[in-house]
C-alpha cells in the first residue's frame, strides 16, 4: 500500500485531537486517547452550601430591604447556619443546604431552639427568615408546613416588657454626666427617644432643618422602609422635651463654633477632636456611648426599647391606641398592640373589679340561703 493511501486511511478528530486509522479505528501515532471517565455530576455547593446560598440571597434582596433590616436578617441566618452545622456534626440533620433541608432536619432544628430556651416569638422569627431562604433556594418544604399549620405560632398575649419610669429617669440623669460632647449627645438622644418614640436610625439621621422649634414638630427624613413601604411622617416634641432640646441646640452651636465649623446639616453632628464630617454618627458609635450610660447607671437598655417604653407609658396614661400607632408610624393598630403598647393585665383586672363593684346584680345577696341546703 502506498503512502498516499495510507495517509487517507488516517484522520484527525477535531474534538479529541487523536489520529485514527480508518481500518481499525484505533489511535495511531504518539497521541493517546484519554480514558473515558464517569459522567460529570452537578456542580457541588462546597463545604458551606448554606453560606453560599445566603450570600446570593442577600445580594438579590438588597434593593428591597433597608440596610438595618438586611443586616439583621443576615445575622440571624448566620446563627441558624452555625446551629445547623453543629446538629449536622452530631448526625441530627442530614444537610445544611437550604435547598435540601427535609422535614426531619427542620424538626431537629425546632427541637434545638426549644432546648436552648428560645422564646416562642424568637422561634417564629428564626423560622420566618429560614423559610425565606429555603423557598428562595427552591425548597417548598416550609411553605407547605406553614399551610398545614405545623410551624410554631407567635404568642401575642404575653405581657409586654419595658423600662419603668424610674429607670428612664435614672438613665437620663446619668447621660448628662458623660464628659464633653458625648454627654450632650446622650443627654439629648435618650429623652428624645423616650418622648417621641423615634427609631434609633430616624433620630440619628435627622437634619437640623427637620426640627421646627416654633411648632415643635420634627419631620422624619429617613423612616424605616424608606424607598419601599415606609412613609415620611412628623412627630411632636412634647413639653418635657422642649427645654432639653433648647439646651442641646445651644450646646451644639457652641461646639461647632469651638471647632470652627461654619455649619453642619445633621441635627446630631458627628463631631470629634480628630475630624469633623457631615456623615451622621454610625449606629456603633452611638452604641458605644449608650454602653457608657449603662455602666454608670446600672440599668441595661436598648435605644430601640425606649420606643416600646414610650408606647406603653402613653397607653398607661390613657392615650388611645390609634394616637400611639400614628406617633410610632404604624400602618395599623394591630402592630402597635402586638409589639409596643397594650392594656396591662393589672389595669384590665382593676377595671373589671370596679365595673362589678359599682353595679352588682341585685339578685345576688350575701345572706341568701341555699335552698338545697335547707332541704
Amino acid at each position: 500500500m502506498n503512502e498516499a493511501v495510507t495517509g487517507l486511511r488516517k484522520h484527525a478528530h477535531a474534538s479529541t485531537g487523536v489520529s485514527r486509522d480508518f481500518d481499525t479505528g484505533r489511535a495511531c501515532g504518539s497521541v493517546v486517547r484519554k480514558r473515558q471517565g464517569r459522567p460529570r455530576r452537578a456542580r457541588s455547593m462546597g463545604r458551606y452550601p448554606f453560606l453560599i446560598r445566603l450570600k446570593a440571597y442577600l445580594k438579590e434582596i438588597e434593593p428591597y430591604r433597608a440596610a438595618s433590616t438586611l443586616a439583621n436578617e443576615g445575622r440571624t441566618l448566620r446563627r441558624i447556619h452555625t446551629a445547623l452545622g453543629g446538629l449536622h456534626q452530631v448526625g441530627k440533620v442530614s444537610t445544611t443546604d437550604p435547598g435540601k433541608l427535609g422535614e426531619h432536619d427542620l424538626g431537629a432544628f425546632v427541637m434545638w431552639m426549644r432546648s436552648e430556651g428560645f422564646d416562642v416569638n424568637t422561634q417564629v422569627k428564626y423560622l420566618q427568615f429560614l423559610r425565606n431562604l429555603t423557598m428562595w433556594s427552591g425548597n417548598p418544604l416550609m411553605g407547605s408546613l406553614r399551610v398545614r399549620k405545623q410551624l410554631p405560632k407567635a404568642n401575642y398575649m404575653k405581657e409586654l416588657t419595658c423600662l419603668t419610669e424610674d429607670e428612664v429617669a435614672t438613665i437620663i440623669q446619668v447621660a448628662r454626666t458623660l464628659d464633653g460632647w458625648q454627654g450632650e449627645v446622650m443627654g439629648f438622644i435618650i429623652p428624645a427617644h423616650y418622648y417621641t418614640g423615634l427609631r434609633p436610625s430616624e433620630l440619628r439621621k435627622a437634619h437640623l432643618e427637620d426640627l421646627d422649634t416654633k411648632t415643635w414638630l420634627l419631620k422624619v427624613r429617613h423612616p424605616k422602609g424608606e424607598g419601599s413601604w415606609g412613609n415620611k411622617r412628623t412627630v411632636p416634641i412634647p413639653p418635657p422635651l422642649r427645654t432639653v432640646t433648647i439646651d442641646y441646640l445651644d450646646a451644639r452651636e457652641r461646639k461647632l463654633r469651638e471647632l470652627g465649623v461654619a455649619g453642619n446639616p445633621n441635627l446630631i453632628p458627628n463631631l470629634s477632636k480628630k475630624k469633623v464630617t457631615e456623615e451622621p454618627y454610625s449606629g456603633n458609635a452611638i452604641l458605644k456611648m449608650k454602653r457608657e450610660v449603662e455602666a454608670r447607671s446600672g440599668v441595661r437598655f436598648e435605644l430601640r426599647k425606649l420606643r416600646n417604653t414610650c408606647g406603653q407609658h402613653l397607653k398607661d396614661r390613657g392615650v388611645p391606641i390609634e394616637a400611639i400607632s400614628k406617633l410610632l408610624g404604624h400602618a395599623t393598630t394591630q402592630t402597635t398592640e402586638r409589639h409596643y403598647a397594650r392594656m396591662r393585665d393589672s389595669h384590665a383586672f382593676r377595671l373589671v373589679e370596679n365595673a362589678w363593684g359599682q353595679n352588682p346584680m341585685a339578685s345576688i345577696q350575701p345572706d341568701r340561703k341555699n335552698p338545697l341546703i335547707e332541704n
